[in-house]
Protein backbone atom coordinates (compact mmCIF):
# COMPACT_ATOMS: atom_id res chain seq x y z
CA UNK A 1 0.00 0.00 0.00
CA UNK A 2 0.96 3.59 -0.79
CA UNK A 3 2.10 5.75 2.05
CA UNK A 4 0.72 9.24 1.15
CA UNK A 5 2.01 10.51 4.22
CA UNK A 6 5.38 10.69 2.44
CA UNK A 7 3.66 13.13 -0.31
CA UNK A 8 2.75 16.05 2.44
CA UNK A 9 3.96 18.88 1.47
CA UNK A 10 3.93 18.75 -1.49
CA UNK A 11 3.72 21.75 -4.06
CA UNK A 12 -0.43 22.89 -4.12
CA UNK A 13 -1.90 24.09 -6.64
CA UNK A 14 -2.09 23.50 -10.67
CA UNK A 15 0.46 21.90 -12.04
CA UNK A 16 1.14 22.44 -15.78
CA UNK A 17 3.31 20.54 -18.44
CA UNK A 18 5.17 23.23 -21.18
CA UNK A 19 8.13 22.89 -23.79
CA UNK A 20 11.55 24.29 -24.00
CA UNK A 21 14.53 23.54 -26.32
CA UNK A 22 12.47 20.22 -27.19
CA UNK A 23 11.94 18.67 -23.23
CA UNK A 24 8.88 18.67 -21.58
CA UNK A 25 8.86 21.00 -18.04
CA UNK A 26 6.50 20.46 -15.65
CA UNK A 27 5.55 23.46 -13.66
CA UNK A 28 3.85 25.06 -11.15
CA UNK A 29 2.81 28.24 -10.87
CA UNK A 30 4.22 28.99 -7.07
CA UNK A 31 7.59 27.21 -7.37
CA UNK A 32 8.27 27.27 -11.09
CA UNK A 33 9.94 24.08 -12.29
CA UNK A 34 9.50 20.96 -10.74
CA UNK A 35 10.73 18.31 -13.41
CA UNK A 36 12.09 18.29 -16.86
CA UNK A 37 12.27 15.24 -19.05
CA UNK A 38 11.84 13.72 -22.87
CA UNK A 39 9.07 11.75 -22.68
CA UNK A 40 5.60 14.03 -23.04
CA UNK A 41 3.58 10.84 -21.12
CA UNK A 42 5.89 10.72 -18.36
CA UNK A 43 5.11 14.47 -17.96
CA UNK A 44 1.48 14.13 -18.47
CA UNK A 45 1.77 11.64 -15.47
CA UNK A 46 3.77 14.11 -13.05
CA UNK A 47 1.59 16.87 -13.86
CA UNK A 48 -1.51 14.66 -12.30
CA UNK A 49 0.27 12.98 -9.67
CA UNK A 50 -1.08 15.69 -7.02
CA UNK A 51 -4.97 15.21 -8.66
CA UNK A 52 -3.78 11.19 -8.32
CA UNK A 53 -2.84 11.58 -4.61
CA UNK A 54 -6.08 13.38 -3.98
CA UNK A 55 -8.04 10.65 -5.44
CA UNK A 56 -6.37 8.07 -3.77
CA UNK A 57 -6.99 9.64 -0.32
CA UNK A 58 -10.68 10.49 -0.94
CA UNK A 59 -11.12 6.59 -1.76
CA UNK A 60 -9.23 5.39 0.96
CA UNK A 61 -11.73 7.68 3.34
CA UNK A 62 -14.58 6.25 1.07
CA UNK A 63 -13.55 2.70 1.76
CA UNK A 64 -13.07 3.40 5.68
CA UNK A 65 -16.50 4.92 5.48
CA UNK A 66 -18.03 1.61 4.15
CA UNK A 67 -15.71 -0.42 6.80
CA UNK A 68 -17.17 1.11 9.49
CA UNK A 69 -20.98 0.80 8.23
CA UNK A 70 -20.56 -2.51 7.88
CA UNK A 71 -18.71 -3.10 11.56
CA UNK A 72 -21.69 -0.79 13.19
CA UNK A 73 -24.26 -3.17 11.34
CA UNK A 74 -22.38 -6.41 12.50
CA UNK A 75 -21.48 -5.07 16.05
CA UNK A 76 -25.48 -3.90 16.41
CA UNK A 77 -26.92 -6.83 15.23
CA UNK A 78 -28.86 -4.87 12.78
CA UNK A 79 -31.12 -6.70 10.08
CA UNK A 80 -30.45 -3.46 7.70
CA UNK A 81 -30.82 -5.08 4.44
CA UNK A 82 -27.73 -5.86 2.25
CA UNK A 83 -29.44 -3.79 -0.56
CA UNK A 84 -29.82 -0.32 1.35
CA UNK A 85 -26.14 -0.87 2.31
CA UNK A 86 -25.09 -1.25 -0.87
CA UNK A 87 -26.64 1.44 -1.86
CA UNK A 88 -24.86 3.70 0.88
CA UNK A 89 -21.72 2.27 -0.12
CA UNK A 90 -22.24 2.98 -3.76
CA UNK A 91 -23.70 6.80 -3.10
CA UNK A 92 -20.22 7.14 -0.98
CA UNK A 93 -17.92 6.48 -4.32
CA UNK A 94 -20.54 8.27 -6.00
CA UNK A 95 -21.85 4.96 -8.50
CA UNK A 96 -25.00 3.76 -9.47
CA UNK A 97 -25.66 -0.29 -9.05
CA UNK A 98 -25.69 -0.72 -13.00
CA UNK A 99 -22.26 1.52 -13.12
CA UNK A 100 -21.12 -0.72 -10.33
CA UNK A 101 -22.09 -3.96 -12.34
CA UNK A 102 -20.62 -2.71 -15.54
CA UNK A 103 -16.80 -1.76 -14.10
CA UNK A 104 -17.20 -5.40 -11.95
CA UNK A 105 -16.94 -9.08 -13.94
CA UNK A 106 -17.98 -11.05 -10.47
CA UNK A 107 -19.76 -13.59 -12.95
CA UNK A 108 -16.75 -14.02 -15.76
CA UNK A 109 -15.69 -16.75 -17.25
CA UNK A 110 -13.65 -18.93 -15.10
CA UNK A 111 -10.20 -19.66 -17.61
CA UNK A 112 -9.74 -22.94 -18.81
Amino acid sequence: MIDTDKYKGHTQGHWAITTRKGTWVVYTQHNGDVATMNDYEDAKLIAAAPKLLAEVERLRSDMAYCASLITCMVDMGDSLSLSVVREGMLDSIGMTVDEAMATTDLMGDEEE
